[in-house]
């Protein structure tokens, strides 16, 4: 049997909102029948239409935040090289994370030839970019209407420019955050929108939804270090996108010393690169 082009695959728990834009997103890219969805647990039941998409149940996952982005990615990156047996592409994202095309690009909305650039190494890291919620003061987000529409703020982001597109076996490291093993290779038109800050009432609804204070100590301490990100950057000047990626695209892949990095590497003046998205990318998510 011929390949298909491309599947979806995302790992969750207690994942509602996101999930349900994940399904959207995706399911218009590669087709629902070629979305696959890891749940976390069988003792919560998401609230999200699945009908049509392939359901995996993990089972057994530890608490503790390192190792259980460990243990994902582990099971993620078998599952995804057990699919490319069936599919050209295998893209792999986290529920709030939504990869698009740059509409500037040669190969805008055309998903089969912008893949082409994943077949060179057999992957490829898209442009990060941390959308946040630029002061405490913003209305709710409206799920009818284009998340970037009403929150055109972001940070060029080292720890979201993440391996997404694989065409080739590849492990990825805890979080989805590198492969093993492999350089950096930063996409010229791929880019992922990481939503999670989007919305602080959506964020602090998740943090209280996935346990609150009850949670492990170690995913307690990384919540509230990012919704500190709100205060953090709300009177942060914002620069011009483009430039600003350019830069991540050339700085990105190395360490100090120009030698290559096993991830994505924020350097020292990365802390300050907010942008404000230009129109072109607001109806994209």
């Amino acid at each position: 049997m011929p390949q298909k082009l491309a599947c979806a695959v995302t790992h969750c728990r207690h994942e509602h909102f996101f999930l349900r834009k994940w399904l959207d997103h995706y399911g218009a890219i590669v087709g629902r029948e070629n979305l696959f969805v890891v749940l976390d647990g069988d003792d919560w039941v998401p609230e999200a239409n699945l009908d049509g998409v392939n359901i995996r149940i993990l089972h057994h996952a530890p608490r503790d935040r390192i190792a259980q982005d460990r243990f994902v990615a582990r099971k993620i990156s078998r599952l995804a090289q057990d699919l490319l047996r069936d599919y050209r592409f295998v893209l792999r994202t986290d529920a709030d994370e939504f990869v698009c095309i740059d509409p500037a690009a040669p190969v805008a909305g055309d998903w089969p030839a912008a893949l082409r650039e994943v077949e060179a190494e057999g992957y490829i890291y898209a442009n990060g970019i941390d959308v946040v919620q630029k002061g405490r003061d913003l209305p709710p987000v409206d799920p009818a209407r284009p998340i970037l529409r009403q929150r055109p703020f972001g940070q060029v982001s080292a720890a979201y420019s993440k391996p997404f597109c694989i065409s080739q076996p590849n492990d990825w490291a805890g979080g989805g955050h590198r492969l093993r093993l492999r350089p950096v290779r930063i996409s010229a038109h791929f880019v992922t929108f990481h939503l999670a800050l989007a919305d602080l009432a959506l964020a602090e609804e998740r943090y209280r939804g996935r346990g609150g204070s009850e949670q492990d100590a170690s995913w307690r301490m990384h919540q509230d270090k990012l919704l500190a990100k709100v205060d953090q950057i709300a009177a942060a000047v914002p620069g011009d996108l483009d430039a600003l990626q350019a830069e991540a695209r050339r700085r990105f892949p190395l360490k100090p010393g120009r030698r290559p990095a096993r991830g994505p590497r924020a350097f020292a003046e990365a802390a300050a690169m907010h942008a404000a998205l230009p129109e072109r990318l607001w109806d994209l998510v």
